[in-house]
């Protein structure tokens, strides 16, 4: 009994070592859950509310949807990048989260106040929808990464009992961290989606916003309430993420009219010039590695000594903003090094943003699928997506060799487009 009952521990303590169990992560659970079952509740077919209207004919309602909803996803896009940048640089994770769920509060009650009959003018309609897409896109920018990053610093809370006595925090290992981030948001995700679809059955779109706006607002006082709890992560003021990126477009558009010099040493490294990040090109000038495509060339020009500059040292120039480091241009070149591949997303974005509108709407018009003698909502159809993605990701990461996560990576991409024309195609017969 007693080899049994240890056993037993063991496997409660390692289960509870995965899991961790933490006050502040549970405060952002329900946020969390919050956010799913408003994102499947409503936000995420917002395309059927916008052609539910009858002041315009259908194809012109229609395409006013679609505007809309690709304008939302369009800024949502946007948005993560700048407040992830504002959260990391200024004020950090609890305060982003702060403002983008009350942006996601207004933005959900404008919706509701065009959703009344009789509220508001038919004329402030597309104003009413412009607006809401931005503080929707605000809202749903405020969930990744800063609220995920917010619940990882929680769960990375352990301290050893060897190392409790010292006052030193013991370092959590990323495989256990990314496993106990992932358990606590996907939980909250599938409890989200399941009340979205059964909670909502038949629902008007007054009342759904209603109680969106309302559960959204609960989660967020909630959350707020859990300050003492929180272990809050300082800002960095050094630009965060994208501070290199502004700082060296800054210092080569400076110098954008100059000559690139004939020799490596003409440019600020912060040690010894290594043979490995340039080369000389056709000109016998020096260019920085790696390659970038030919319109962002000039972007080696940010570490290019001014040398007959007012300011004498190098010194001098960086804290002008007029010098960059080698180091920091060739970090910028590595992410411009993705340019093509962005380019070639706009196709992807393109077909992402059909499934959001038309998709939707001919989902809408299928015989519907009825529980209790109610409709179920169509955002059933994005927790199937969703579950199919996340399925591809798992699959995707349980290789662990590299070689093999890059042939299942080159086999997960084209499983995809070979996906999108056969949905496409679909979708055409189906039109």
């Amino acid at each position: 009994m007693e080899k049994m009952g240890e056993r037993l521990s063991r496997l409660f303590h390692a289960g509870f070592d995965w899991f961790w169990l933490s006050k502040g992560a549970m405060f952002i659970w329900g946020l969390l859950v919050s956010h799913s079952i408003v994102d499947y509740a409503c936000v995420s077919i917002l395309v059927i509310f916008y052609t539910d209207k009858k002041a315009v004919e259908d194809e012109l309602d229609l395409m006013r949807a679609a505007i809309f909803v690709n304008l939302q996803e369009g800024l949502t896009s946007i948005s993560i990048i700048l407040l992830s940048h504002i959260s990391n640089t200024y004020i950090g994770d609890f305060k982003t989260i702060i403002l983008s769920t009350s942006a996601y509060v207004i933005g959900i009650l404008m919706l509701w106040s065009a959703s009344v009959d009789g509220f508001l003018s038919s004329k402030l309609d597309l104003p009413v929808y412009f607006f809401a897409a931005l503080f929707i896109a605000l809202g749903k920018a405020g969930r990744k990464p800063p609220l995920k990053d917010f619940l990882a610093d929680q769960l990375s809370e352990i301290n050893d009992k060897s190392n409790s006595q010292s006052n030193q925090t013991s370092p959590v290992d990323q495989t256990k961290l990314e496993f106990r981030k992932n358990i606590w948001a996907r939980s909250a995700w599938i409890c989200g989606a399941i009340i979205a679809i059964f909670g909502f059955l038949g629902a008007k779109w007054e009342n759904v916003f209603a109680i969106s706006a309302i559960l959204m607002f609960s989660s967020g006082l909630l959350f707020c309430s859990g300050f003492i709890c929180y272990k809050n992560r300082s800002p960095t003021p050094t630009g965060g993420h994208l501070g290199p990126v502004f700082k060296v477009f800054k210092a080569a558009i400076w110098k954008f009219c100059w000559k690139y010099p004939n020799s490596p040493t003409k440019f600020h490294w912060k040690s010894n010039p290594n043979p490995r990040h340039y080369q000389s090109n056709n000109s016998g000038q020096i260019v920085l590695l790696p390659r970038v495509p030919p319109i962002f060339n000039y972007v080696d020009k940010a570490a290019i000594i001014e040398e007959s500059s007012s300011l004498n040292s190098p010194v001098e120039q960086v804290m002008s903003g007029k010098l960059c480091t080698v180091e920091e241009v060739i970090i910028v070149k590595q992410l411009l090094t993705l340019t093509y591949m962005w380019v070639t997303s706009l196709v992807f974005g393109l077909v992402l943003g059909t499934g959001d509108t038309l998709f939707n709407k001919q989902g809408d018009k299928m015989s519907k699928l009825y529980i209790a003698k109610k409709p179920v909502r169509s955002s059933l159809f994005f927790v199937l997506k969703s579950f199919v993605c996340d399925a591809i990701i798992y699959l995707f990461w349980m290789s662990k060799a590299k070689k093999q996560r890059t042939t299942l990576g080159k086999n997960r991409c084209r499983v995809v487009l070979c996906s999108d024309l056969l949905y496409c195609g679909l979708a055409t017969r189906g039109a």
